[in-house]
């Protein structure tokens, strides 16, 4: 049951290229349902969604300064935008459990961005500590990587 306020919501986005687009959506599809288990937990009023959209490009669309990173946090609101790139070429050669890992970390990755930005009665660590734990069975060792 949640108290005192609204629950923490994510919204999972992607800028892609082929075959990178049907990678992501794969990875996504089993990654939401994982973070989904998180959507009944109150971590404190300051955060209730979390856009975070990847950017999964080769590089030469960054090339003139298209497609740039970013970490937006809008206190009045509650919502924060997030996207960060994830390299191209390694999220297309690797394998299905291997993309996983990358997707997974990416998204705790993006989360961490909000570190300092929040209110001090925002239960941050809590938030990392349940993330991880929802998203671990994805992680892999660094010899598995």
């Amino acid at each position: 049951m949640v108290m005192g306020g609204k629950t923490l919501q994510f919204f999972l986005s992607a800028e892609t290229f082929a075959p990178a687009h049907n990678y992501w959506q794969e990875a996504r599809s089993i990654i939401i349902p994982q973070l989904e288990k998180l959507s009944t937990s109150f971590y404190g009023n300051g955060l209730s969604r979390i856009a975070i959209i990847s950017i999964i490009l080769p590089d030469q669309f960054f090339e003139g300064g298209g497609y740039k990173e970013r970490r937006l946090y809008k206190r009045k609101t509650g919502e924060a935008d997030i996207r960060l790139r994830i390299n191209f070429k390694q999220f297309v050669r690797a394998k299905p459990e291997q993309r996983l890992d990358i997707y997974a970390n990416h998204i705790i990755d993006s989360v961490q961005t909000l570190h300092g930005k929040l209110d001090k009665d925002f239960r941050f660590a809590e938030l990392l500590s349940d993330m991880n734990s929802v998203l671990s069975c994805f992680f892999l060792s660094d010899k598995e990587r």
